[in-house]
């Protein structure tokens, strides 16, 4: 009866050992969905050792590293789809399972003023943290740093839209805008317009923030 308990035992460890392809399945952060032109983070499921397995996604670059893999789909791909494909390695029948992914375009990050305070505020508010960042929203799974090249700042007081000032070359206000700004009387709004967004993605032009100046 030992015997036939440990012969038992001996042929479950050699089971849970064994690779069940069909069983296996790749997962990202955002269930089936990729995001053309940044890494996306690909892990294999269940946990295997990564090299039993040949994995490959067509029309994109695939780097294995850290026990995941990291797939990055090219601009092609986007609003298609891309179907990977995960094949055993030493087998000669080369068993194989495929599995559809959806490429989508990364999303536009959103313009923040300062601190991001609420859309009405003072003049001493706002130039309080006089600069202006970009940044994704908080459920996007991925970091993606975005870089300020350009934007525009528009007054208007009670005599009406006053000239645009461009500020360029950085995210943060200029002394004499700032000063400007502080100076200037009557003013009952500021807008910040074409604002333009640089990263590894290219460039983007975001959303307008519009502030009341109590």
């Amino acid at each position: 009866m030992k015997n036939f308990y440990s012969k038992i035992i001996i042929l479950f460890i050699i089971l849970l050992g064994c690779v069940s392809l069909q069983a296996q399945s790749l997962m990202t952060r955002k269930g089936q969905y990729l995001y053309a032109g940044i890494e996306n983070r690909i892990e294999l499921f269940p946990v295997q050792s990564m090299e039993q397995y040949n994995v490959s996604f067509p029309g994109c670059k695939v780097e294995a590293k850290d026990d995941c893999y990291y797939v990055t789909p090219s601009e092609s791909l986007m609003d298609k789809g891309v179907i990977a494909t995960i094949k055993t390695k030493g087998n000669a029948k080369q068993e194989s399972i495929q599995q559809r992914f959806f490429v989508k375009k990364v999303p536009n990050p959103h313009a923040i003023w300062g601190a991001g305070l609420s859309s009405s505020m003072t003049k001493e508010e706002f130039l309080e943290n006089p600069f202006l960042r970009a940044a994704m929203d908080e459920d996007f799974p991925y970091d993606i740093v975005w870089k300020i090249i350009t934007y525009k700042i528009v007054l208007f007081t009670d005599e009406g839209m006053q000239p645009a000032f461009i500020c360029e070359g950085g995210q943060r206000l200029s002394e004499s805008t700032a000063a400007y700004i502080k100076n200037k009387k009557d003013i009952k709004l500021i807008i910040i317009t074409d604002i333009k967004a640089r990263s590894e993605v290219g460039e983007r032009y975001l959303k307008d923030i519009v502030y009341m100046i109590k």
